[in-house]
């Protein structure tokens, strides 16, 4: 039992007012019809007076009203949740051995804490279970409080990777300790590219995660260059066009994983037919492409237009002005032709695996109407129509009493 505003509970000093008006209140008596009053002689003995109270389940009903009104204004509720006694020690996994958490995990085990993992279905760090896939922190935190645990601890990493969804409230009951990430060097992919070899690394730690790549000499390489095929249209209008482009081909060709085959040929001499990874199109002509992806000139298109290259559709994109050396270097045609070129996601994996980036504390957890107090009002707003009820009921048989008592 609990109250969301107790200052109304002062107002139960208002049932002295109802005990008080029965007190002074006085009975009318019995009327006794008389013929004559001639032989009524006043008494001798003095009156009898006394303060007492006078129709008792009236008192009764009318301080309950009161008590009703007051517990209404008051905002009483009843909690049905039950803790029981459960104290857990949640980890994540790779941090149950962390020589950072061993005096705290060991203290907190004496206590009485039992040490599970942080995953789905929270299972015992005793049982050894086979733990596959990412967490969801925010997820999680919801789970753990639907447990009914009295006391929980947990000790996480804190990767922003693993925080998905909409940002919670931490619960009380619940005592959050992050682990701060150290720097982590990893090796993100290295390519035989039969003249060198192409390495990229990563670096990742709590603040940022940046990468880094090299050109080696007699290394060994974990994986061999996959090619990619690009056919360069044009025709003769566009022959200056076609050499910025190719140049920024070949700069990209430098220090990118893959081996480019270029394929260049006139607009008059093009097979849709033949297969490409990508077609670059220079050409006032509409381009005719199949089953490759394009990138376009198209003058009519592009007349507003502030982006040098625009996507139109998945495998399309627009090309919105003719190229020489100062559009190539101001709008920086290599690297957005790299970025729509070479395709990631065969790093993308690797890359979130050895994110070490982490959420500060402050930003991981809402302070804004909290998980407690969501809970308190709404079930508030259900028990207010109870109260009202419950108050008109009273006040009916408070007013039939007293029509009926005359009083």
């Amino acid at each position: 039992m609990s109250f969301l505003n107790p200052i109304w509970l002062w107002g139960l000093t208002g049932l002295l007012i109802p005990v008080a008006i029965h007190l002074l209140s006085r009975k009318e008596g019995n009327v006794i019809r008389l013929g004559s009053v001639r032989h009524i002689m006043d008494s001798a003995s003095a009156r009898f007076s006394s303060i007492r109270l006078n129709e008792i389940w009236l008192l009764v009903v009318r301080c309950l009203l009161l008590l009703l009104i007051v517990f209404f204004l008051s905002e009483l509720y009843f909690s049905s949740e039950s803790i029981n006694d459960k104290k857990w020690l949640v980890v994540e996994k790779g941090l149950e051995r962390d020589a950072d958490f061993v005096f705290l995990m060991d203290s907190l085990q004496e206590q009485g804490f039992e040490l599970r993992y942080l995953f789905e279905g929270f299972p015992l760090v005793d049982d050894d279970p086979e733990i596959n896939g990412g967490v969801n922190y925010w997820l999680l935190v919801q789970s753990l409080q639907a447990e009914a645990v009295e006391q929980a601890v947990v000790l996480s990493n804190n990767y922003i990777k693993n925080f998905k969804g909409q940002r919670i409230n931490l619960p009380d009951n619940i005592r959050w300790i992050t682990k701060t990430p150290v720097q982590h060097e990893f090796e993100l992919a290295s390519i035989d590219k039969s003249e060198f070899i192409w390495k990229r690394t990563g670096s990742s730690n709590g603040l940022k995660t940046h990468f880094s790549t090299q050109i080696l000499e007699g290394s060994q390489a974990t994986g061999k260059a996959d090619t990619l095929s690009i056919t360069l249209v044009s025709d003769n209008e566009f022959e200056y066009d076609k050499k910025i482009m190719l140049a920024a081909l070949q700069a990209i060709q430098q220090t990118a994983p893959f081996v480019f085959v270029i394929i260049d040929v006139a607009v008059s001499d093009y097979n849709p037919v033949r297969k490409a990874d990508w077609v670059i199109w220079l050409s006032d002509q509409n381009p005719e492409v199949h089953n490759a992806s394009v990138i376009a000139y198209n003058g009519a298109k592009a007349v507003d237009s502030q982006l040098l290259l625009e996507q139109v559709t998945p495998i399309y994109w627009k090309l919105n002005t003719r190229l020489n050396e100062g559009i190539a270097l101001n709008s920086h045609l290599a690297i957005r032709l790299s970025e729509i070129l070479l395709p990631v996601e065969m790093f993308t994996g690797r890359m979130e695996e050895n994110d070490r980036r982490a959420l500060p504390e402050q930003a991981a957890w809402s302070s804004i109407n909290p998980v407690s107090d969501r809970k308190t009002a709404s079930v508030s707003e259900n028990l207010n129509m109870y109260w009202m009820v419950l108050i008109f009921f009273t006040l009916l048989v408070e007013r039939l009493l007293a029509l009926k008592r005359n009083q």
